[in-house]
């Protein structure tokens, strides 16, 4: 090995760690992270919450994905925050790109459950319209190759999620082996 060479290695920083939390999070955990969030920086605000007790995801066979609504949140305007009831600061620049971030990497959560849940759909769609009682899990190597991610993104994507169909309420990592 060459002297000069560095070594690398990957730093885990605390928003990395925060967005793989985020990854394993169920919807009640992802909803406490939601609600501290919004406690926590001036620079958020609520659109819409989720139904309590919804599963993660409903998948409809034959129409597509439907997601249960989201987190519901986007950047509070700068004005609107100094004014609130109860608003007592203005958000700083640093709370301010920590809620773009929080908001980016909800965007980006959804969107893999929405293709992990396409991707059970179409393998899967005779066991999850109740047409057979057939289920051969896919393999997560296979999976994360088809959607681009990695291994251990699937797993803490499925993980802790579920499925509604005819065939009722389907736990993903059923659907994933």
């Amino acid at each position: 090995m060459d002297a000069n060479k560095v070594n690398q290695a990957l730093a885990l920083t605390p928003q990395l760690q925060r967005a793989i939390r985020m990854l394993e999070c169920d919807r009640r955990e992802l909803e406490e992270i939601v609600e501290q969030a919004l406690v926590d920086n001036p620079a958020l605000e609520r659109v819409s919450a989720a139904e309590p007790g919804e599963p993660e995801v409903v998948a409809t066979v034959g129409d597509g994905v439907e997601l249960p609504r989201g987190a519901g949140l986007r950047l509070r305007q700068e004005a609107a925050s100094i004014m609130a009831p109860g608003a007592v600061r203005a958000p700083t620049d640093e709370q301010t790109r920590d809620a773009e971030w929080l908001i980016r990497s909800l965007e980006q959560r959804e969107k893999l459950v929405r293709q992990v849940v396409e991707l059970a759909r179409a393998r899967h769609r005779a066991y999850l319209d109740g047409s057979s009682e057939e289920l051969t899990p896919v393999p997560l190597g296979d999976a994360a190759r088809a959607l681009g991610i990695h291994e251990s993104t699937l797993r803490r994507l499925v993980a802790g999620k579920s499925v509604r169909s005819a065939r009722g309420v389907t736990p993903l990592e059923r659907l994933f082996g």
